[in-house]
């Protein structure tokens, strides 16, 4: 079941319908890690290998020691979030010399701890995540995500920027000046070109909520990705995340309170959100813009709980 409700935008806005692309933001690092979740299946990829094994550039430092499963996981070390586009020149953001720059000061950037010391949610490692996708395959990271996960789940409607047609509007940007509309609204992917493996990718929530079932449905059949590999991804880790996702907390999830302990999922700044509950068979996918016009909105930190609950309660009234 699909709902829409309220307008694109606030000035000269279209009504939202089931194929307004939303900006999805961080909900993409679970795509970029379904993307290595299938390599890993095929053999390509180690989620025990240190990640200096494929990036060696990072060797000696101590986030290369890191494995792929701990920077999946937001075990490898890294800050969460650090404005690097400020250090390139704005004439230069969006280029591909700006993209290399980039990686080239995550990769330099020091780590805040060691390898495996603490789940700490990071921007930074799923960028370096997409470079080894990329390193390990030789194809961009758009066509590694349509080769893997877009593709073969008919997710027709799920790309990277840049979009046109009915697309929802982000922030009125002040650096960028102008309202953001079909370009990614994170400033660190928008400076890389748009291309990242934390944010930009942008789709509808039919296709959002698609991707969350493709999960369900391999934890049964193991057809797109391995039952073993799904269970160990959603199966929290020792330091509390899953890979890639993030797991329901027993009190104030944004899932609200009647998900199963299993539920699993990821929220994105722009205001969308991926929950599934594997026990009671849901895939729910909220995509708002509610960083428009202004990030200072916050509102949805309360909306988001009472939404899920709703959709739980609906279900069960209707099973």
């Amino acid at each position: 079941m699909t709902v829409c409700a309220g307008t694109t935008s606030l000035v000269e806005g279209s009504p939202v319908e089931r194929g307004t692309l939303f900006d999805i933001a961080s909900v993409t690092k679970v795509f970029t890690c379904a993307a290595a979740l299938r390599m890993v299946d095929r053999g390509e990829l180690d989620p025990d290998a240190r990640i200096q094994e494929i990036l060696g550039e990072l060797k000696d430092r101590p986030v290369g020691k890191a494995t792929l499963a701990q920077l999946m996981a937001h075990e490898a070390g890294f800050e969460p979030w650090v404005p690097f586009f400020e250090r390139i020149e704005r004439k230069d953001r969006g280029t591909a010399g700006a993209r290399r720059e980039m990686i080239r000061m995550i990769m330099d950037h020091p780590a805040v701890r060691n390898p495996g010391e603490e789940a700490a949610y990071s921007d930074l490692g799923y960028i370096l995540l997409g470079e080894i996708l990329g390193a390990r395959s030789g194809r961009p990271l758009d066509e590694i995500i349509a080769a893997e996960v877009t593709g073969p789940l008919r997710l027709t409607s799920v790309r990277f920027a840049p979009v046109r047609g009915a697309v929802a509007a982000t922030e009125d940007c002040p650096w960028r000046g102008r309202v953001i509309s079909g370009e990614v609204h994170d400033d660190n992917a928008w400076t890389m070109g748009g291309l990242a493996g934390h944010a930009g990718l942008f789709g509808p929530a039919v296709d959002v909520a698609r991707f969350g079932a493709a999960w369900l449905e391999a934890l049964e059949t193991g057809e797109w990705l391995s039952r073993e590999l799904v269970a160990r991804s959603i199966a929290p880790r020792p330091l509390g995340r899953g890979l890639g996702w993030d797991l329901k907390s027993p009190r104030g999830s944004s899932a609200g309170d009647l998900m199963g302990e299993r539920t699993f999922g990821h929220l994105g700044f722009t205001g969308c959100s991926l929950w599934v509950d594997p026990d009671a068979g849901l895939s729910v996918a909220l995509l708002t813009n509610r960083v428009h016009p202004s990030r200072d909105n916050e509102a949805i930190r309360e909306f988001r709980p009472r939404f899920h609950d709703l959709v739980v309660e609906t279900n069960l009234g209707a099973g």
